[in-house]
């Protein structure tokens, strides 16, 4: 674990993953964090990223082909949702569990990743509202 300065961008960082409620880009996070401070720079942004999961309090999810997003590390179990339209990430907080059930003779599932892609609920009220 290292020793972070906990500084009014480090606090403001930390509070806008921990009301977000879903993995958020660099970019979302300074937008949302420079209401709270002003003239952030995405250097700092990154920089205070790399001081919270040096201390194991964020994670990061990775989704093929795109940025890292980041959120609050939680020490429960848990998958993504993409929406392919806003292209939002959001916790789904089920696992369907039983992969070794189809897994080749042999094999041992050691940890997984599942993403769903689909359309959002805030997406889906818009296209019903164009209709």
């Amino acid at each position: 674990m290292t020793i972070e300065r906990k500084t009014r961008q480090y606090e403001a960082i930390r509070a806008v993953l921990t009301e977000a409620k879903r993995p958020l880009l660099a970019q979302e996070i300074l937008s949302l964090a420079s209401v709270i401070v002003p003239k952030m720079s995405l250097a700092t942004v990154y920089r205070n990223l790399k001081g919270l999961q040096a201390n194991n309090l964020i994670t990061s999810v990775l989704l093929p082909g795109q940025n890292p997003r980041y959120e609050i590390k939680t020490h429960t179990h848990h998958h993504h949702f993409q929406c392919r339209y806003c292209e939002q990430v959001f916790e789904v907080n089920l696992c369907p569990g039983g992969f070794e059930s189809f897994m080749p003779e042999g094999f041992t599932v050691e940890d997984h990743e599942l993403i769903l892609y689909g359309e959002c609920k805030e997406c889906s009220a818009q296209k019903s509202e164009e209709s």
